[in-house]
């Protein structure tokens, strides 16, 4: 739905059950999602970093009752990656520290735009990177999600190179117009980052 491909039809609101359920979900319940998180980012934007940050920390545990299939499926990755740290304390810390990170995240999208200038992001080895460009080469990185993956872009926007970044489309669409108007915001698809591209089977090549 995010690409707008599967939008559903309005008029599905007055058909049969499964179609209604769906028309209700799409039309009033992602909507309501949307501006609930919107809501929360215009309030964010307002506390320090640090503040907007453990905000976010906060609310990991709801996030991980709200999302409990994601939550599950990934305590069955632990056992099968890991599986000599399969103990149910083990993974019940791991995947504390994973939802933490991964709303902490979320939340910062609230002060993104901040934290270049708060030196809260740093950056190495920017000489091999000038030395590919001065080549004349294309430049692909692979980028691990270990911590904020937006602050890539607002990084590579400072130092002065564009890119183009595959991303998975959220489910909820007019969440993901919302997220687009954020990156946006901080020159996630002006001159200085080229564009960021739908992982879908619409896609370029």
């Amino acid at each position: 739905m995010a690409d707008g491909t599967d939008a559903v039809p309005i008029r599905w609101l007055f058909g049969r059950s499964e179609r209604r359920r769906r028309a209700i979900q799409y039309w009033v319940g992602d909507p309501a999602k949307a501006l609930l998180i919107a809501a929360v980012y215009e309030g964010l934007k307002a506390l320090p970093i640090d503040a907007c940050s453990g905000f976010g920390a906060m609310m990991a545990k709801s996030a991980s009752r709200r999302y409990s299939e994601l939550d599950a499926r990934g305590r069955e990755n632990l056992k099968q990656i890991r599986p000599e740290d399969s103990d149910p304390a083990s993974i019940d810390a791991t995947m504390s520290r994973l939802w933490r990170s991964v709303v902490r995240s979320k939340a910062e999208l609230s002060v993104l735009g901040r934290l270049w200038r708060a030196e809260r992001i740093a950056v190495e080895g920017v000489e091999h990177l000038d030395a590919v460009r001065a080549a004349n080469r294309p430049i692909l990185g692979a980028v691990l999600h270990l911590g904020n993956c937006e602050a890539m872009g607002v990084a590579c926007g400072a130092i002065g190179y564009s890119i183009a970044a595959l991303y998975t489309p959220d489910e909820n669409w007019f969440e993901e117009q919302f997220k687009a108007r954020v990156q946006k915001r901080y020159r996630f698809h002006t001159d200085r980052i080229a564009r960021v591209i739908q992982a879908t089977r619409s896609a370029p090549r």
